[in-house]
């Protein structure tokens, strides 16, 4: 007979010590990009042990894939002379929306298994450092892996 469990209550995790605020992953998406945010979001919410974490797990997969082909589009667009040379940079925009949204939808989604692993004492760790080592990375390497990717 198993006991009674509240359904959005974390579970307990080997990982809980890793636990930082869903916003440092949403400010490592601004300050680094999405290869760092969305792995971090997603190992966060397992971290948490959050009833979402395996939602969570599809929102970056999707993230990625759908990261991935809206470049492509843009790369076949630009190489087809397909839109002006002007208007590269509103297509650009359209995929920092996608990577902005994803990156919120990850944050959302981890607030209330975070808060609730505040109130019941599960301690937290400061994110500011791995942003900043984002930062540096992301700051290092040359424009043309940057290029869409990670802008």
């Amino acid at each position: 007979m198993s006991g009674y469990r509240i359904v959005d209550e974390p579970v307990r995790s080997p990982l809980n010590a890793y636990v930082v605020n869903p916003l440092f992953p949403l400010f490592a998406l601004m300050f680094a990009g999405a290869w760092l945010a969305w792995p971090w979001a997603v190992f966060n919410s397992f971290a948490l042990g959050s009833y979402l974490r395996w939602q969570d797990l599809a929102i970056g997969m999707l993230g990625f894939i759908g990261g991935i082909a809206i470049n492509a589009v843009l790369l076949l667009l630009i190489a087809a002379e397909a839109i002006p040379e002007g208007s590269i940079a509103y297509y650009i925009v359209v995929l920092m929306l996608f990577k902005l949204a994803v990156g919120y939808w990850l944050a959302a989604n981890q607030q209330r298994s975070y808060e609730l692993h505040q109130w019941y004492g599960g301690q937290t760790r400061n994110g500011l450092f791995i942003i900043a080592i984002g930062f540096v990375i992301r700051r290092s390497l040359p424009f043309s892996a940057l290029l869409l990717w990670m802008y």
